[in-house]
């Protein structure tokens, strides 16, 4: 894939997280919302664009796209379902709403049964299954399980540049130290900060010429780490951010 494919396809799935039809009418109610209020925080300004559950969302999905793996049960079959799995562990929901969570569930465990779904550890119980967020998005889709929109999106993305980066053998050995767990966690933050850049400010993160540009998304992670990091800023620094973003910017094969 060219540079120019890439970055087209990119621009393609950011409108589509905005929930834009296209690149002109974006870049209107970006300047709309700026000119009406320059004071807004960066919060303000995604609910004033384009509305808070679609940002809810975005968000909620950027969080838990860059992770190794998910807990199938309690993570991966809530979030299929557009619900947080820190909320659904937490409350309880409709009846409605359960009734899709449990016949989903059942779903998912005949199809580990037959090969059909991966998970990563097959011989532990079956409450305690993890899997990729990579083979339950596969999985669900050829299920046709009627997905989020955002999540969708987002995962194409994820599966094209991501998950490479993220999961590299190196970070996955089981003997990894408490310094190498904390240096992935640094990315993990990092890429869902850029991700949280790209929907946001989709033109800042460019150059002139219209390409992507690590050192732009770096830039403005900076100016919103308040915002993206609630106090807990990654110790990562700003170089070794801007190659990450470029690694994870580079076109697929």
């Amino acid at each position: 894939m060219t540079e120019k494919n890439f970055i087209e396809k990119a621009g393609r799935m950011i409108r589509n997280i905005l929930g834009q039809s296209s690149k002109s009418s974006a870049r209107k109610i970006y300047s709309n919302a700026e000119s009406a209020d320059l004071s807004l925080d960066m919060s303000q300004r995604e609910k004033a664009i384009y509305g808070e559950d679609k940002i809810r969302l975005q968000k909620l999905y950027e969080k838990w796209a860059v992770k190794e793996s998910w807990h199938l049960k309690s993570q991966g079959i809530p979030l299929l379902l557009s619900i947080d799995p820190e909320i659904y562990s937490n409350s309880s929901v409709d009846e409605a709403t359960e009734k899709k969570y449990q016949d989903l569930w059942e779903h998912a465990q005949h199809c580990v049964e037959q090969d059909l779904l991966l998970v990563l550890n097959r011989e532990s119980p079956v409450d305690e299954w993890e899997a990729t967020p990579i083979d339950v998005y596969k999985w669900a889709a050829i299920s046709r399980v009627d997905l989020p929109e955002q999540l969708s999106t987002l995962m194409e993305f994820v599966m094209m540049a991501v998950l490479s980066t993220v999961n590299n053998p190196g970070d996955s050995s089981a003997g990894k130290s408490q310094n190498e767990a904390s240096y992935n966690s640094d990315k993990e933050h990092i890429l869902g900060a850029a991700l949280a850049m790209l929907a946001t400010y989709p033109e800042q993160c460019m150059n002139k010429k219209g390409r992507l540009r690590a050192e732009n998304i770096v830039s403005l992670i900076n100016e919103n780490e308040g915002s993206l990091f609630a106090g807990q800023t990654p110790d990562l620094s700003a170089t070794a951010a801007v190659d990450l973003i470029n690694k994870w910017l580079e076109p697929g094969p």
